[in-house]
């Protein structure tokens, strides 16, 4: 999804970093690129994660533009409850005020912007320093990146810790692209006062990587109608 999109903003090789380049079937991607792999790798994961103006997560495999905002604010706040629930993988910065539709009429709602968030700097944790070049050791893997993996004792890191070769990691950075993110609203709730929204986020199984695609863009025109029906 996101190698598609960049496709179109970028169509030939010698405009992204490190000349990347992609090759894609139903169930592969090949990564090629020239000289330095950070380089290469920086500019994917920084051109695939990136913040709006008003501090909203833009993921490029959704086409953040082309959705509505309550969409956009599904899509942050999902990710920061479920990938990133630990303050560390981000930086907030101010409280946004803005409207929100809800079941046909226009409330308040306030989110929480960011300033950073760790899927924007993971190329750091893919290369060595030294050399700019892939690791070839196993990548410690925490919350972020794995659901419900979290470090729950300092003196037991060494046994709860997850890790994974740095290919698998890459892949996994990218799977909040095709999760679909909603809101769980009570009719009667105030959404005016802050309390912790219940979100449900959808993770696919994918067997075809053009499908999931395309049915994860199509659901994105369907989310009013989802939307309503859950509440209903």
């Amino acid at each position: 999804m996101t190698l598609k999109r960049l496709e179109k903003q970028y169509r030939l090789s010698r405009q992204r970093g490190g000349h990347i380049s992609w090759f894609l079937t139903a169930d592969t991607i090949e990564l090629l690129w020239e000289g330095s792999d950070f380089i290469a790798l920086s500019w994917l994961i920084n051109e695939s994660f990136k913040l709006d103006d008003t501090g909203l997560i833009h993921l490029a495999g959704l086409d953040n533009d082309a959705i509505d905002l309550s969409q956009k604010i599904y899509i942050h706040e999902g990710m920061c409850a479920v990938f990133m629930r630990l303050n560390k993988f981000y930086q907030a910065g101010e409280i946004i005020n803005t409207e929100l539709t809800f079941e046909e009429k226009q409330v308040e709602y306030q989110y929480k912007s960011l300033t950073w968030y760790a899927h924007q700097s993971f190329a750091e944790k893919l290369c060595e320093a030294d050399t700019q070049q892939l690791r070839h050791d196993y990548i410690q893997i925490t919350s972020w990146l794995y659901l419900g993996g979290i470090v729950r004792h300092a003196r037991t890191q060494n046994t709860t810790k997850l890790e994974e070769k740095p290919e698998y990691a890459l892949a996994l950075l990218f799977v909040p692209v095709v999760c679909h993110y909603c809101l769980l609203h009570i009719p009667s709730e105030d959404l005016k006062e802050r309390k912790p929204h219940r979100y449900l986020v959808v993770i696919p199984e994918i067997k075809d990587f053009e499908d999931a695609s395309q049915r994860r863009w199509r659901l994105q025109q369907l989310e009013t109608s989802r939307r309503n029906f859950i509440n209903n």
